[in-house]
Protein backbone atom coordinates (compact mmCIF):
# COMPACT_ATOMS: atom_id res chain seq x y z
CA UNK A 1 0.00 0.00 0.00
CA UNK A 2 1.02 3.65 1.04
CA UNK A 3 3.64 2.83 3.16
CA UNK A 4 5.40 0.63 0.75
CA UNK A 5 5.75 3.09 -2.13
CA UNK A 6 6.58 5.57 0.38
CA UNK A 7 9.65 3.23 1.70
CA UNK A 8 10.57 3.02 -1.99
CA UNK A 9 10.09 6.79 -2.50
CA UNK A 10 12.82 6.93 0.16
CA UNK A 11 14.88 4.53 -1.21
CA UNK A 12 14.91 5.92 -4.90
CA UNK A 13 15.61 9.37 -3.23
CA UNK A 14 18.47 8.12 -1.41
CA UNK A 15 20.30 6.01 -4.35
CA UNK A 16 19.92 9.21 -6.23
CA UNK A 17 21.63 11.70 -3.44
CA UNK A 18 24.10 8.89 -3.36
CA UNK A 19 24.58 9.14 -6.72
CA UNK A 20 24.81 12.87 -7.25
CA UNK A 21 27.06 12.78 -4.51
CA UNK A 22 29.47 10.46 -6.20
CA UNK A 23 29.61 12.33 -9.29
CA UNK A 24 30.57 15.72 -7.31
CA UNK A 25 32.86 14.19 -4.81
CA UNK A 26 34.21 10.55 -6.29
CA UNK A 27 35.63 8.00 -3.91
CA UNK A 28 38.70 7.48 -4.30
CA UNK A 29 39.83 3.73 -6.31
CA UNK A 30 41.77 1.99 -3.31
CA UNK A 31 38.65 2.34 -0.53
CA UNK A 32 36.66 -1.01 -0.01
CA UNK A 33 33.49 -1.26 -1.30
CA UNK A 34 31.56 -2.14 1.93
CA UNK A 35 33.00 1.06 3.52
CA UNK A 36 30.52 3.63 3.09
CA UNK A 37 32.04 7.37 3.87
CA UNK A 38 28.66 8.84 3.56
CA UNK A 39 25.12 8.08 3.70
CA UNK A 40 22.05 9.86 3.38
CA UNK A 41 19.19 8.94 6.31
CA UNK A 42 15.45 10.05 5.89
CA UNK A 43 14.12 11.18 8.71
CA UNK A 44 11.16 8.38 10.43
CA UNK A 45 8.32 8.37 10.11
CA UNK A 46 7.83 10.83 6.79
CA UNK A 47 4.74 11.84 5.73
CA UNK A 48 4.02 11.76 1.56
CA UNK A 49 3.74 15.68 2.08
CA UNK A 50 7.53 16.07 3.40
CA UNK A 51 8.09 13.49 0.54
CA UNK A 52 6.74 15.67 -1.42
CA UNK A 53 8.59 18.72 -0.49
CA UNK A 54 11.77 16.68 -0.42
CA UNK A 55 11.11 15.66 -4.25
CA UNK A 56 10.63 19.02 -5.51
CA UNK A 57 13.20 20.45 -3.98
CA UNK A 58 15.77 17.95 -5.27
CA UNK A 59 14.04 18.16 -9.02
CA UNK A 60 14.50 22.09 -8.69
CA UNK A 61 18.15 21.42 -7.97
CA UNK A 62 18.62 19.06 -10.81
CA UNK A 63 16.92 21.56 -13.00
CA UNK A 64 18.89 24.41 -12.21
CA UNK A 65 22.35 22.27 -12.69
CA UNK A 66 20.93 21.14 -16.04
CA UNK A 67 20.80 24.56 -16.82
CA UNK A 68 23.94 25.64 -16.02
CA UNK A 69 25.19 22.89 -18.21
CA UNK A 70 23.45 23.50 -21.16
CA UNK A 71 24.51 27.37 -21.03
CA UNK A 72 26.79 28.34 -23.81
CA UNK A 73 29.68 31.24 -22.92
CA UNK A 74 29.02 33.35 -26.15
CA UNK A 75 31.76 35.73 -25.03
CA UNK A 76 34.27 32.96 -26.22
Amino acid sequence: GVDLMIREAQRSMIKELEAMLEAVDPQPAGKLASFKRRTFDLPEPCSNGELVEMAKGVAEVVQMLDQDCHKVDIRG
